[in-house]
């Protein structure tokens, strides 16, 4: 959670860029899809470095990498995505030719190395037929549990922008994520806490540290953006993500296959408002 506390401390000193407005992925596990609400702020590209802090949230995690079946005999309820990373790039500029009104040709090479957090809360009840099967043995222990999957890493690799002229830019990178560190906890209530009307306790009743093996996740995106004018900015891109497909597990060493998901992104933006 310390990453994700620098990341938010360092956003004042950000210069407010176009933030994505939305993801539309397909599952490669699943062949399900999977919407995501993407945000993205950094200073200028035009200095010799730069730093980017960017934030995705998605709501539907098991649309995407299947059911958690963290406790047996439970229901996957619900799954999310906080995906949250922070570099710092050196830009590098080949080129910076003016074509009067039509605009210019500029390309810029940025390679960059920061840190990557992954976190993924899972909500679980009792599943109603499995209950059934037990009887009132199986009723009388029910309950839920509200478990935290996360792990950080470094990410490292090069992004590439050109602006182009009649206002458009084109924008593409090639990046990797190590995991170099995990865990997982869970909040447990039973039946009896639950059906006291009282909220249940968000005190750890089970917690451990799980060993990501240097997995390593690759990632493609490719973007086009137009200004037609100064304040309107209207983006669509192309993005290849990864994840492990077994990151909710309660393990000690993360194993299994990844999940590549391919985003269809788009996204506007009125002066600094991002749609």
């Amino acid at each position: 959670m310390s990453r994700l506390v620098a990341c938010l401390l360092a956003l004042p000193v950000l210069a407010a860029g176009p933030a994505l407005a939305i993801d539309f992925g397909s599952s490669s596990t699943t062949g399900k899809g999977i919407t995501m609400v993407p945000f993205k702020v950094g200073t200028p590209r035009d200095q010799p470095a730069a730093v980017e802090f960017g934030l995705r949230w998605a709501p539907g995690l098991s649309d995407a990498l299947g059911a958690a079946k963290l406790n047996p005999q439970w229901k996957d309820q619900g799954s999310w995505l906080l995906d949250a990373d922070l570099v710092v790039m050196g830009n590098f500029k080949l080129a910076d030719m003016q074509f009067g009104p039509m605009g210019r040709f500029r390309p810029i090479i940025s390679p960059y190395l920061g840190g990557r957090y992954l976190g993924a809360p899972t909500w679980e009840a009792p599943d109603a037929v499995e209950l059934a099967k037990q009887g009132f043995e199986g009723i009388s222990s029910a309950g839920t549990a509200l478990s935290y999957s996360q792990y950080g890493g470094v990410e490292y690799g090069c992004k590439a922008a050109v602006d182009l002229p009649l206002g458009f830019a084109a924008n593409a990178g090639l990046g990797l994520t190590t995991l170099v560190s995990g865990g997982w906890d869970t909040r447990r209530a039973d039946a009896a806490s639950l059906s006291s009307g009282k909220l249940p306790s968000l005190d750890v009743t089970a917690a451990g540290k799980t060993n990501p093996g240097l997995r390593t996740l690759p990632g493609l995106q490719l973007g086009l953006t137009w200004t037609p004018v100064p304040v309107f900015e209207l983006y669509v891109g192309y993005e290849i993500m990864t994840l492990p497909t077994n990151m909710r597990a309660q393990v000690s060493t993360l194993s299994g296959n990844n999940t590549v998901i391919n985003n269809l992104q788009f996204g506007a933006r009125l002066f600094s408002f991002s749609i």
